[in-house]
């Protein structure tokens, strides 16, 4: 219900998960750290030869270390039928450190994902049109308040999609 926040810090934090497979198939699950401004993330995924497996991500690394393709961070697990795995967790960052976890089904993370992009995409498109009706006033006016109104609303949205991961993403 709640994210872990242990503020601004430039500790590690290590964060152990247990799941459980009780059903007679293999169960697939996403494990989504829904914050964009982690600087370092390693996950430690159990192998069936008893290694480990480890990601490392974060907003200091090129986005295409992600393990998922998102704007956060995911981690595609699959569990095989009647077993339980334990998964941990190393995060660091330069930044404020909420770490807000989410396990997910996949189908249900895809809903989630397409209605979280079609928010995100509705607001760049009211700031776009704000951008343009500016700048339309202001070549038809030649009032500066205009441009920079415009100038503002374009640097807001960007600081806005950088914030919550899209600048990573897409650029």
């Amino acid at each position: 219900d709640q994210a872990l926040n242990v503020g601004f810090t430039r500790s590690a934090y290590w964060l152990r998960l247990t799941l459980r497979n009780a059903s007679s198939v293999p169960v697939a699950r996403l494990i989504d750290i829904g914050q964009s401004t982690l600087s370092n993330i390693q996950f430690f995924h159990p192998q069936a030869d008893g290694s480990q497996r480890t990601v490392s991500t974060g907003a200091a690394w090129p986005f295409s270390t992600r393990a998922y393709r998102d704007r956060f961070f995911v981690f595609p697990v699959t569990l095989p039928s009647h077993t339980s795995q334990t998964f941990y967790f190393r995060v660091q960052s330069a930044n404020g450190m909420l770490i807000p976890a989410t396990l997910w089904e996949p189908q249900a993370f895809q809903v989630h994902q397409r209605n979280s992009y079609a928010i995100q995409a509705a607001y760049v498109g009211i700031a776009t049109a704000l951008v343009l009706y500016n700048l339309l006033l202001f070549f038809t006016l030649r009032d500066v308040v205009h441009l920079l109104y415009a100038i503002f609303a374009t640097t807001m949205a960007l600081a806005v999609s950088a914030a919550n991961g899209f600048g990573m993403e897409l650029l």
